[in-house]
């Protein structure tokens, strides 16, 4: 056992994340499933890192903007003032992809994929952590997508993708997720 700690500290962080995906029975409402989705925002924000000089501009807030229609109700709003690694979160909803280079962290709705290429456009070379629940989302350039496994909300990420938007993601958090191809 040369890192026990180690081990201990990956299994805690590994179950804190599979508690968020909880089962999504099919009588559920679509509300529920961003609650789901809220709950892994958040904790997506503590395993990504972002570009030291962004973080000292965010004069101690990450943002986060939903982009889309859907049965949101406050479902990201449960989230805006929580602490992250000492910062607090914000949430922004926006219409417009011009407005949405001042967030952190993006979700895209899935009734956003008519426009989806374009969103993510915008962001492409800026420290954003996209998130989006559209089938092609990691395709078109999308840093996290969501998908519904075994009624399970699940996550896979595209690797390539955090790279190119100067964002690390930790080992921890790609152990549990599926990694896009």
């Amino acid at each position: 056992m040369p890192y026990p700690n180690s081990r201990i500290s990956a299994f805690v962080i590994i179950f804190l994340i599979c508690l968020t995906a909880v089962p999504v029975s099919v009588s559920s409402s679509e509300t529920r499933a961003y609650e789901i989705k809220a709950a892994f925002l958040y904790n997506f924000v503590k395993f990504v890192e972002w570009p030291e000089s962004l973080m000292k501009q965010s004069r101690g807030i990450i943002t986060v903007g939903i982009m889309g229609t859907g049965d949101f109700g406050n479902s990201f709003d449960v989230i805006a003032g929580r602490s992250v690694k000492d910062m607090k979160l914000s949430v922004r909803y926006f219409e417009k992809a011009e407005d949405i280079r001042a967030c952190h962290l993006l979700f895209v709705s899935d009734s956003e994929k008519n426009r989806l290429r374009d969103i993510l456009e915008s962001v492409r070379g800026y420290p954003v952590l996209t998130v989006g629940d559209a089938e092609d989302f990691s395709t078109l350039g999308g840093i996290i997508r969501f998908y519904t496994e075994n009624n399970k909300v699940r996550f896979e990420i595209n690797i390539s993708a955090a790279s190119k938007a100067d964002l690390k993601i930790s080992a921890k958090l790609l152990e549990v997720a599926k990694i896009a191809k």
